[in-house]
């Protein structure tokens, strides 16, 4: 048995409140709606809606007209890109390394779109260049593709600007793009690359976030870029972590607030025991505001 995918199984399993519902019941299978055997609800006519989708029955027993709506039977293609640059290696609140929390997002995600009969893709940086793996249909190609990312660690010169440049020049179809990052701010360029992307695309960015720098119980404070260690003294500095807290919320509140605009589904992850419920409520609420 495959070893990550074990480790998003047993989570998945012990964390739905639903054990005996599919864990992704409802929450994406909906995304592209088209017409199937596969009827879904029912929703008011509106203007532009096809007049042989109307429920004539349901619309005389309501006293307002009512169309059928059905789930679209194609495969989906999911995409996973993940951040695999330095900062990954820092450490998120609970201790867990951001690089291992971002690949357990992709492991729940990706296992959950293959139970769907959904195509997965993954693409990621590595010291040499970007690599990329297309559509994944069974859980032994998501594993490898997994493990092809863990404990890789960008070039330099191989940015998240570079693989949000990626996808904007190499995916033509349609796609449920999920980038899985961290809270490195969003710049111009990946701003305008964003507002490409949510053209064509469905997109979800994930923030896989770390622990404070200052004022925590570890015993050191190192950054991962340069192996600077932080002075005791600055550790337990009460003006300098109120002003690094400050900062960082004025960077969340803009990142979140961009990312709203863009209508880009966005989640912040900061620990492992959040990742399972978050990212299946997140789903949830996703269906709910496509109905």
């Amino acid at each position: 048995m495959s070893t990550l995918l074990r480790k998003v199984k047993a989570r998945l399993f012990l964390t739905s409140p639903h054990r005996s519902a599919h864990p992704l019941e409802g929450a994406h299978a909906a995304v592209l709606r088209g017409r199937s055997l596969d009827f879904d609800d029912l929703r008011v006519y509106q203007p532009g809606d096809e007049v042989r989708d109307i429920d004539w029955r349901a619309s005389a027993r309501s006293n307002q007209v009512l169309i059928k709506r059905y789930i679209a039977t194609r495969r989906q293609v999911v995409s996973l890109t993940l951040d695999t640059g330095v900062t990954m290696d820092a450490r998120a609140a609970d201790g867990t390394r951001k690089r291992d929390l971002a690949l357990l997002i992709a492991g729940v995600l990706g296992y959950l779109s293959l139970r769907h009969g959904d195509e997965v893709g993954t693409r990621f940086a590595t010291e040499t260049g970007l690599h990329r793996q297309r559509g994944a249909t069974s859980e032994g190609r998501l594993e490898l593709a997994l493990r092809g990312a863990r404990d890789r660690v960008a070039g330099a010169e191989f940015t998240r600007e570079r693989l949000l440049e990626s996808i904007v020049r190499e995916e033509r179809g349609r796609r449920i793009l999920t980038i899985i990052t961290d809270e490195a701010p969003i710049s111009d360029a990946e701003e305008r690359q964003l507002r490409r992307l949510r053209v064509q695309h469905d997109l979800v960015w994930i923030t896989v976030c770390e622990a404070p720098l200052l004022g925590t119980a570890r015993d050191t404070s190192v950054d991962v870029q340069t192996g600077w260690a932080v002075p005791t003294f600055a550790r337990s500095d009460t003006a300098l972590i109120e002003e690094l807290a400050r900062a960082d919320a004025a960077e969340r509140e803009r990142r979140i607030a961009l990312l709203n605009a863009l209508s880009i589904t966005n989640l912040e992850i900061r620990t492992e025991a959040e990742v399972v419920p978050a990212l299946l409520d997140m789903l949830r609420r996703r269906h709910r505001a496509r109905r």
